[in-house]
């Protein structure tokens, strides 16, 4: 149950993350959780010819190599409040004073703006003219020039008269987040004041540095998340000790002016779900006039990719007076089909945008408690695998790779990826062993590094010739639908196989023993179909053994020569040639492949099986570009094809 007395409904969703913090504490044991300040507002206004009208100019704008969505890597933030400042004596300055200057403009329009305001003495700072969305200058130039009257009211009042050109940016749209295209901030050049026609009063060309300008310094305020107990403000009983996210100043019991502390959750595995969504009990003493807000933030990644930046869930800011514990729940749009999840909670001071510039701290506060994470599955679980992860056939009977003889291309362990968006039940690896009954076994979690990654091995042990594996997996979701692979594994007891050989054959009237004469290599079709070579072979009655070559157009060295001597990356034994002299015939098929058909070490393994004593063989290389790729993309080894082959390519 939540403080807020709402309880989990059955089958509305799978929890996938919850901490009640209860367990936390700061510093040191918070769950995972990290936090930091993000007060801190680098001066952007800055003398640069970056954006400049003619050689320098002062640029509100930098230059970030963070902002990947934006094209060029500068212009503005978010959430920026700028100015650029200075003066001008205006004694007996006759009527109209002007003040005009050069500059370009490139931002989200409506939203964010660019003004030029004058010091009233007894009105603060006061907008004589505002911009927005893109100004340059006509026919092509980068600048426009401006000009505005300085109100003779101000003059009258007081001199010398500050002026300052003012940068706001709201909460998204800019170059940072890369929603609006071109953002490039704002630059002033050639600053100048005259009265009436011909007063010069003040100009700035800023070719020699910042003279008198005074620029807007924002540092750090501070952070304040902690998990502390029995806080203020809780109405749930007179006494309570649970403890919750905090972020008010332990000075002044309130939330602090210029705020902009962000509390950041753990990873959290959400495996593609169909939903996402975030929960939480909240109390708030956040008044809407009081300024402060907070936000929710998301960044996702799947499996072996990086970060994606954050972004504003439903570009939504969050207040309210209730003074008591709410259960809330944000849909985590943007990340239904993604392997994993952070949130965000951004607690900040949104006065510069919203208010003037002045915020009410006074009696604020918001606490955080029960935070979890929760998805809604509408897709029923699925399996899927790479032939080049699936347990291959093998001639070895003694251990390699790891501590038995029945492994992958890749590894000692099978493994599969795997994808329940309701919530995972189980998920389990069976199998059988020369037509036993089948065994469980629990597949095994990669990690986070790849979390739909599952993995399963046979026990350990030197599986003796003839040894034959059959293997399927079986995964079922939190509301019990069943998914196997192969798909038909129950229903029609189709499942994977890999053979110790040579395999243990029935004997017969006619073939005497328990070994096959014929040799089928698959290096075609893969290890799940009936090839139609089977078909032939069985019409004739013949008893063969069939060695399937995983993946074979992956090149992974793993066809019955075995892999390149001292490969780093590949690693599979080839079958010594004594080891094939029970058959008298190979039939080699890789079907309608142009490239990788037969490497250096299949070729030599023909060559010294042909070669051995004791009867006469028959090779039979079947394939559409078998001869192609021996000639013309030069995988012959020398003589493979017109001295053992005894052929030669023609066209």
């Amino acid at each position: 149950m939540f403080r807020s007395a709402e309880m989990n409904q059955a089958g509305d969703t799978t929890w996938v993350y919850r901490d009640s913090l209860e367990t936390r504490s700061s510093p040191g044991n918070e769950g995972g959780y990290t936090h930091q300040d993000g007060s801190f507002q680098p001066a952007a206004w800055h003398i640069a010819p970056t954006y400049g009208c003619q050689g320098n100019a002062f640029w509100c704008g930098r230059i970030d190599s963070t902002w990947v969505l934006d094209a060029n890597r500068y212009g503005y933030d978010n959430n920026w409040f700028q100015t650029l400042e200075n003066f001008v004596s205006l004694t007996g300055a006759v009527s109209p004073v002007k003040i005009s200057f050069k500059h370009q403009l490139s931002i989200e329009q409506n939203f964010d703006w660019a003004k030029l305001e004058i010091l009233d003495p007894d009105n603060g700072w006061t907008e004589v003219h505002s911009w927005t969305g893109a100004v340059h200058g006509p026919g092509g130039a980068p600048c426009d020039t401006a000009t505005v009257q300085i109100p003779d009211s101000i003059i009258a009042k007081v001199n010398p008269v500050h002026f300052r050109f003012v940068f706001k940016s709201d909460v998204q749209g800019s170059s940072s987040d890369g929603l609006v295209p071109n953002a490039d901030g704002w630059s002033i050049d050639n600053v100048t004041v005259k009265a009436g026609a011909t007063d010069l009063r003040f100009f700035d060309d800023f070719e020699f540095g910042p003279g008198t300008w005074t620029v807007s310094i924002f540092p750090a305020v501070g952070d304040f998340w902690r998990i502390h107990a029995n806080v203020q403000g809780e109405q749930v009983c007179t006494a309570n000790t649970s403890k919750v996210w905090d972020v008010t100043n332990p000075s002044t019991g309130a939330l602090t002016p210029r705020m902009d502390d962000k509390l950041i959750s753990p990873p959290v595995f959400v495996n593609r779900s169909d939903q996402v969504f975030g929960a939480w009990d909240v109390y708030r003493s956040l008044p809407v006039n009081a300024c402060f807000y907070y936000a929710v933030r998301i960044r996702t990644r799947n499996a072996g990719q990086a970060w994606s930046p954050w972004t504003q869930v439903g570009g939504q800011l969050y207040s309210g007076n209730e003074k008591e514990w709410l259960r809330q729940s944000i849909p985590l749009t943007g990340s239904a089909g993604k392997d994993s999840v952070q949130f965000m909670i951004e607690v900040a001071d949104y006065s510069q945008i919203y208010c003037d510039g002045v915020s009410t701290p006074a009696g604020t506060s918001v606490y955080f408690d029960n935070l979890a994470v929760g998805v809604v599955g509408l897709a029923p679980p699925t399996i899927t695998a790479s032939e080049e992860d699936l347990f291959q056939d093998t001639f070895q009977t003694t251990p390699f790779r790891s501590n038995d003889n029945f492994n992958t291309p890749r590894g000692d362990s099978v493994s599969v990826r795997l994808s329940a968006s309701r919530g995972l039940k189980t998920a389990s690896f069976f199998y059988s062993l020369n037509g036993g009954s089948f065994v469980n076994l629990p597949l095994t979690p990669y990690g986070a590094a790849i979390p739909t990654a599952y993995s399963a091995d046979v026990p350990a042990g030197a599986y003796a010739r003839g040894t034959r594996l059959r293997y399927y997996f079986a995964v079922t979701d939190s509301l019990n639908a069943n998914v196997t692979l192969p798909s038909d594994a129950l229903t029609a007891s189709h499942y994977f196989n890999a053979t110790v050989l040579p395999a243990i054959q029935s004997a017969s009237g006619t073939c005497a023993g328990n070994t096959a004469n014929v040799l089928y290599v698959n290096a075609y079709a893969g290890v799940d179909p009936s090839p139609s070579m089977d078909q032939s072979l069985t019409a004739l009655g013949l008893r063969y053994d069939r060695y399937d070559v995983n993946a074979p157009t992956s090149s992974l060295g793993n066809a019955i020569g075995g892999a390149p001597p001292n490969d780093p990356l590949r690693y599979w034994p080839g079958v010594p040639v004594g080891s094939l002299g029970v058959y008298s015939a190979i039939v080699w098929d890789v079907g309608t492949r142009s490239s990788l058909t037969l490497s250096a070490e299949d070729q030599q393994l023909m060559k010294a099986w042909l070669k051995l004593p004791g009867g006469n063989r028959g090779f039979v290389l079947a394939g559409d570009n078998v001869a192609y790729d021996m000639a013309v993309n030069a995988q012959d080894i020398g003589t493979f094809l017109t001295c053992t082959m005894g052929t030669s390519y023609i066209r």
